[in-house]
Order: C-alpha cells, then sequence, then structure tokens
C-alpha cells in the first residue's frame, strides 16, 4: 500500500446510513467479545448517529483506499480557534485491518489541521493493538482508566505536536 492510495473525504448527510454500516462493520468484533451495549459504536442506530453527525462540533470522514471506503473516523474540534481536538471514533473494516490506514488517517487529519497542536483520543486498554497503534503515532497515555465493565476499561491518550 502506498500512501498517496489512501485519502480522507468528509462524510456528507446523503451517506450517513452507508456511515452507520460501516460504523457496525468496523466494532462487530469488539461488540461481540466484549459485549458491550452501552459504549460500543456497533449499538448504535440509525437516528443516534445522525444526532451525532449533526453536532456543530462533529467533522466525520471515510477513510478510502482508492475509491474504496476502508474506514471511517469522528473528530470533535471543540474551540473557536480550536487548538485541540478529539479523534472521537476511529475503525477499519476487518478485511482491510492491518494495512496502515488508520495510521495514515490519523496522520491526514493533524495535517489538515496544523493549528491544532493538542490532540486526544481514547481506546479500551485491554486492546493492546489499539494502544500501541495509538503510541505508535506519538500518543502518550494521560493516566486516566475507566471501568467501562469487568475486563474492560478505557484508557485516554494525548498528543502534543
Amino acid at each position: 500500500m502506498e500512501k498517496n492510495e489512501v485519502s480522507i473525504t468528509k462524510v456528507e448527510s446523503s451517506q450517513i446510513e452507508e456511515l452507520l454500516n460501516i460504523q457496525k462493520a468496523c466494532f462487530k468484533r469488539l461488540f461481540d467479545k466484549y459485549q458491550d451495549v452501552d459504549t460500543n459504536p456497533y449499538a448504535e442506530d440509525l437516528a443516534w448517529i445522525t444526532e451525532k453527525f449533526n453536532r456543530s462540533h462533529a467533522q466525520y470522514y471515510f477513510i478510502k483506499n482508492q475509491e474504496e471506503v476502508v474506514g471511517y473516523f469522528r473528530v470533535d474540534i471543540f474551540d473557536e480557534t480550536p487548538t485541540s481536538a478529539r479523534i472521537a471514533i476511529i475503525g477499519v473494516v476487518p478485511e482491510h485491518e492491518n494495512n496502515g490506514y488508520a495510521k495514515t488517517a490519523m496522520r491526514l487529519i493533524e495535517e489538515e489541521n496544523p493549528q491544532v497542536y493538542k490532540w486526544q483520543i481514547e481506546t479500551i486498554k485491554q486492546e493492546d493493538k489499539l494502544v500501541h497503534l495509538y503510541s505508535n503515532l506519538g500518543y502518550e497515555l494521560t493516566g486516566k482508566v475507566e471501568a467501562i465493565k469487568d475486563g474492560m476499561d478505557i484508557v485516554y491518550l494525548e498528543k502534543h505536536i
């Protein structure tokens, strides 16, 4: 995979159903593993993702390899002069995992937002592969850990540019 094959494109409101289908594909494995009906994006319905899509601070993007959608993410930027942002969610469909798409997408969104110097993300502590991915991109654990259920905790990471 060459980096120039990967692109990110903003999701349009007419693509929300496609977004929901991609989201469900990305998070089914984690839903099956943890049975987390409260916080896993797999459990969200069209009304809920539409509400999130319409938030003024939220920006959804598809991750594409050439023209094929291989994943998606959402960035939340709250400040009027945005100097910090949160990658609220990122997922790659299972058949496209381990090809560097998430890593490239995160680099691209950082490049598109040079005014942001503090990036935040959270993930499941028990998913070593995810913690490793974010650490390799320069994110550091903040020390904050939130218990979701037995055997499932959320860790928070930050990157300062």
